[in-house]
């Protein structure tokens, strides 16, 4: 259980920084290294272990709403466990969704701030 916590907060992690240009000549690595920790108020790994409470929050949430409906729909003890289950995994995606837009928009106003130009998504 948790490595699957770990793994969840890498993932999250890896979600929360925008693209940034890196094609112009002046672009130095190690010095946006340097501002996007800055920005995000910490490594990756701390920034996603704070967002990472929405996360649970929705996934609790979900897993609370999973297993009643699906002892309502489903009439048993399979339906709850299985409500339970695809509840907490769509809380989860859900409640993580918000704090990751919330952290990405921070962080991509203050890389902007310091002179980066940010990539549109898709491109």
């Amino acid at each position: 259980m948790r490595q699957a916590r770990l793994i969840a907060c890498l993932a999250v992690a890896a979600c929360a920084s925008p693209a940034v240009d890196t094609a112009v000549p002046n672009f130095s690595e190690t010095q946006y290294s340097a501002d996007l920790d800055e920005c995000r108020g910490g490594t990756a790994f701390m920034a996603a272990a704070r967002g990472f409470g929405g996360a649970m929050v929705g996934s609790l949430y979900g897993a609370a709403h999973g297993a009643f409906y699906g002892a309502i729909h489903g009439d048993s003890k399979e339906g709850a466990i299985i409500g339970t289950i695809v509840g907490s995994v769509v809380g989860f995606a859900v409640g993580s969704y918000t704090p990751i837009e919330r952290q990405n928009d921070e962080v991509g106003r203050c890389l902007t701030g310091k002179g980066y130009s940010l990539r549109l998504q898709g491109a």
